[in-house]
């Protein structure tokens, strides 16, 4: 590499050498992991993707990969969704002990591309002999990807084999619907502060397994049993082909009565059902909620919003890891509100799902529970305006305060602590949704051998509590911004946005 000017063809020439010292190889990371279909039907959502950087295909070779299926089962195809955008071609099929494997290939132009997603098709036979209800593995193995001119792992292969579930089930007008009953644990600032705020206090996943549309459902929900929460809203599945009967519904003040479907809020995968939308106060907690929801269409899945947060990848779980409390619209059935002030007692709702038009089986009553845990502080989300600057220069610094990066985490009585590294000084301090009160000097402090000065402040929101959610479902999230200008004296380093 050499850098030149026009005046001067060549100037400081300096040559770089890169060599390898261990192999590269690829993953499969398992993106659907299950499906159920009828006997005579073919798998549609299966899914696998390679994971890794991308790379320089040698012009003219084959990318590779190995399905492994059951003997008595039909691979009527792999589609690969994101590199080639086609079906692989069939290279060879063995079998043994009953397992077929097939290998697939790819023509390879030479191009600099990523990875492939692959999303397999087999099919169950009509003439099947297998039990309704039994299950069988596909497995994918041995990718394999051609790299130009990379010495000495030219041949880039997989490290490890994705493994996927498909159920089968027979009979006349089958259905297979997936639910999970889940525990959420929520922030509970309500136990020593306010309930100005709604988290999530139980939810239920439900996926429509089939291509074929559910027998017409219902779902009532006897919420907060234990009476420690204001309910202040409840969602039910939505999709737009669903047809929705009256809400019937009874609240904490006695109250009671009939709702038009026409309240609903919908978005994604749900329905929300707010104490407002009633007719009710905004601290009149909702205790009861039946509608019909006709049939559930096919392969409804309000399943893969959460799936990534379930704790483990096992279907039997039963929490959902911290970090997302509130997206109401990822939750087909989800209770939504806060702890009654001074409470912390687990919010138990049972819910029962089921063809409408019978009685409601034990099979059919599943149980909800929202947890407390004490309040955290967590990371807001910010930037920095400029990457690089000289001593005398100045930045900003802008972001918001109640954000954890993957959701809001509600704040009450906010508190920030200005951060300066020796030579720098701020100006400008600027928040929304709040009062700043006047600085309070903290003092001066030694963090990793430098020295740094520490203000605090108070902000003034009452009573009231921001980040998703408020009482109304609406959010009221908090910026910060305010500017850094560094002396000619500054230490020469690279600073990270959490230094001030």
């Amino acid at each position: 590499m050499s850098l030149s000017t026009d005046a001067t063809p060549t100037v400081d020439a300096r040559s770089f050498n890169a060599k390898s010292t261990e192999e590269f190889r690829y993953n499969f990371w398992t993106d659907q992991s299950t499906e159920t279909i009828n006997k005579g039907d073919t798998t549609i959502s299966l899914m696998a993707s390679i994971t890794g950087g991308k790379s320089l295909t040698e012009a003219g070779s084959k990318t590779t990969v190995e399905i492994e299926y059951p003997s008595d089962i039909e691979l009527v195809s792999l589609e690969e969704t994101q590199l080639y955008h086609r079906n692989g071609t069939v290279v060879s099929t063995t079998e043994s002990g009953g397992i077929k494997t097939t290998k697939l290939e790819w023509d390879e132009p030479g191009s600099y591309s990523g990875t492939p997603v692959f999303k397999p098709h087999v099919k169950v036979p009509a003439s099947s002999t297998r039990a309704s209800g039994s299950t069988f593995n596909i497995v994918l193995r041995n990718f394999k990807k051609t790299i130009w001119d990379d010495t000495p792992n030219v041949d880039r292969t997989s490290s490890n084999v994705s493994t996927m579930i498909v159920k089968m089930i027979d009979g006349v007008d089958p259905e297979q619907v997936t639910s999970h009953a889940l525990t959420d644990t929520a922030v509970n600032w309500a136990y020593q502060k306010y309930d100005t705020y709604n988290v999530r206090l139980g939810s239920m996943l439900i996926k429509n397994e089939l291509t074929t549309p559910t027998k017409p459902k219902t779902i009532e929900m006897t919420i907060d049993e234990t009476d420690t929460a204001i309910i202040r809203g409840v969602t039910t599945p939505y999709h737009t082909d669903m047809v929705y009967g009256n809400i019937y519904w009874t609240s904490a003040s006695g109250a009671s009565g009939v709702a038009s479907s026409s309240i609903l809020q919908k978005s994604n995968v749900s329905a929300l059902i707010t104490n407002t939308a009633l007719g009710l106060d905004i601290n009149d907690s909702i205790k009861s909620i039946k509608v019909d929801l006709g049939p559930i269409p096919a392969q409804y899945d309000g399943v893969r919003p959460q799936r990534d947060l379930l704790d483990t990848w096992n279907p039997n779980n039963k929490f959902i890891s911290d970090g997302e409390y509130y997206g109401w619209s990822y939750i087909p059935n989800g209770v939504y509100g806060s702890w009654k002030v001074g409470t912390n007692a687990d919010v138990k709702t049972t819910v029962k799902f089921y063809t409408t038009g019978t009685t409601p089986t034990a099979g059919d009553t599943y149980h909800l529970t929202g947890k407390s845990k004490a309040p955290e502080v967590k990371n807001g989300v910010g930037t920095i305006n400029k990457t690089q600057i000289l001593g005398g220069n100045s930045f900003t610094v802008s972001g918001r305060i109640d954000d954890a990066n993957w959701d809001w985490n509600p704040l009450q009585e906010p508190e920030i602590y200005v951060i300066m590294p020796e030579g720098f000084t701020y100006s400008n301090l600027q928040v929304t949704e709040g009062t700043l009160s006047a600085p309070t000097y903290v003092g001066e402090f030694e963090k990793d051998g430098d020295k740094i000065k520490v203000w605090k402040y108070s902000i003034d929101i009452g009573q009231e509590t921001r980040g998703q959610y408020q009482p109304n479902f609406t959010s009221k999230n908090m910026t910060v911004k305010f500017d850094v200008h560094a002396d000619k004296t500054v230490k020469v380093a690279t600073y990270h946005i959490n230094d001030f």
